[in-house]
């Protein structure tokens, strides 16, 4: 599948968003790289930096029932391929609607990021499970870190909602730098999270109400533009 311009446009809007924490003088050499790609080098830059994989561009006509446009959006979301087991994640956590996975290039140590198991591009949409599992992931993150606060923010990359759990030890906020974490330290993080022997409360049996959603649009980061 060959890129239209619409998706061009937001492809680049959202990798100037990941690069806006580089250095000025690498972040402005980036941006430039970017913009200067067409449809072909952008997806041939996509898949070079495992972003997308060669199979995500064949047409999606040929699932039945789905709109070409919806598949289109999934196809080459980089965060459903993480779900779906097509791109490597580093994985602290999952339940029915969730993931959790470690940020490749954290704002501190443990910074994790929860994906929705479906395409979900507002907040509002999440299901109740998702906040519910933030909760114990959120519980489970300060007593493996041993950190003062977790604190979650929510982002959208890709047209996928997204929300970040940031550990707090000392004064970091969604706007602090990041920093690229080795192999080595993610495998460590990752084998502390999965040998800790915490688990979900019991699930009670309660007449059905409705919930109100937590609401992180306190945390919710600017879209920036280049």
């Amino acid at each position: 599948m060959t890129l239209n311009e619409e998706q061009i446009k937001v492809i680049k809007e959202q990798l100037f968003q990941q690069i806006a924490n580089f250095p000025e003088e690498k972040r402005e050499e980036t941006q430039e790289y970017i913009a200067g790609l067409n449809a072909q080098q952008l997806e041939e830059f996509l898949i070079k930096n495992n972003l997308l994989g060669p199979e995500n561009f064949e047409s999606p006509s040929s699932v039945e029932g789905e709109p070409a446009q919806a598949q289109s959006s999934t196809q080459s979301c980089v965060f459903c391929n993480i779900v779906e087991g097509k791109i490597p994640s580093y994985k602290v956590g999952e339940n029915e609607t969730s993931l959790a996975v470690l940020e490749l290039n954290p704002i501190s140590r443990g910074h994790a990021i929860i994906i929705p198991k479906t395409h979900v591009s507002k907040n509002s949409d999440l299901p109740q499970k998702t906040f519910d599992f933030v909760k114990f992931m959120i519980s489970k993150m300060q007593t493996i870190l041993g950190t003062k606060e977790v604190r979650p923010f929510s982002t959208n990359i890709m047209g996928h909602e997204l929300i970040n759990l940031l550990p707090i030890y000392d004064n970091e906020s969604p706007e602090s730098p990041r920093k690229k974490a080795t192999k080595e330290e993610l495998e460590e993080l990752q084998k502390v999270f999965t040998e800790e022997k915490i688990k979900e409360p019991p699930k009670e049996e309660k007449p059905v109400v409705e919930q109100k959603k937590e609401d992180f649009s306190k945390w919710w980061l600017p879209q920036r533009r280049p």
